[in-house]
């Protein structure tokens, strides 16, 4: 009769909408990053999850997975001190919109039907709109709009010289989200070569972006930093020292 057929269209929504929000984790998009890159879908915490489930809802999950592809190509594991951290960090710049409209909703417990969270998004991008855009160091300010310098297509390679002890290790951090966004549990490892040079593998950062150097201890927390922030100026930053004469 009608009962029946009602308990079968609202189970068939269940099951579609159970689906959709599994959209973007089993997406070829998806697979792609973790076959192409160092990650793994592990690594994708409950704030990037969350944070990816309003990306899918705003029809933007696979333009965000390309975006960690292109991001992450090179990088290996042991590059990046924390994946969950650095992940969130870089899927957070990829549509800053998005960020702020979850941001807004994050921890009610109520789940809202596809058309409200559709609706807080748009609300959101209006009233970011009207306001003056941020300022974000290592930017270029170009008509009243922060206009980021495009990175440079091979990489940049940070070199420092830097004396460690036993079980410590050098990273960096710095304004842009391939260097973390100057949170400390994003900073990205860095290698130690000879003379006691660390050098990072090529990063895709633009001219003009802030950074400063970190030494991390054994627990790969952050020990000791540089006092003032450098800034990136020409192809290929100099062999900088930190903590040597």
């Amino acid at each position: 009769g009608k009962g029946k057929a009602k308990r079968e269209e609202r189970k068939e929504a269940s099951v579609a909408s159970d689906a959709d929000a599994e959209g973007w984790r089993t997406s070829e998009a998806m697979t792609e990053v973790c076959k192409g890159t160092a990650v793994r879908l592990s690594d994708l915490d409950a704030k990037a999850t969350q944070l990816m489930d309003a990306l899918h809802e705003a029809g933007k999950s696979e333009a965000a997975c390309k975006h960690l592809s292109k991001m992450l190509e090179g990088v290996s594991r042991d590059k990046v001190v924390n994946w969950s951290a650095y992940l969130f960090t870089l899927l957070r710049g990829f549509d800053k919109e998005v960020y702020e409209a979850m941001k807004d909703q994050r921890g009610r417990p109520r789940p809202r039907r596809k058309d409200e969270k559709t609706a807080v998004v748009v609300a959101s991008m209006t009233a970011l709109k009207a306001d003056a855009p941020e300022f974000v160091p290592g930017q270029a300010w170009v008509g009243g709009q922060a206009k980021a310098a495009a990175p440079k297509a091979e990489g940049v390679v940070f070199k420092v010289e830097c004396s460690t002890a036993s079980g410590e290790s050098v990273g960096i951090i710095g304004s842009s989200a391939e260097l973390g966004s100057w949170e400390d549990s994003a900073a990205v490892a860095m290698t130690l070569g000879s003379d006691s040079v660390w050098s990072s593998s090529p990063l895709k950062v633009a001219e003009g972006v802030e950074y400063k150097f970190v030494v991390l201890g054994s627990n790969k927390a952050v020990a000791r930093r540089e006092e003032a922030n450098r800034k990136l100026a020409g192809a290929e930053p100099p062999v900088a020292k930190f903590g040597v004469a």
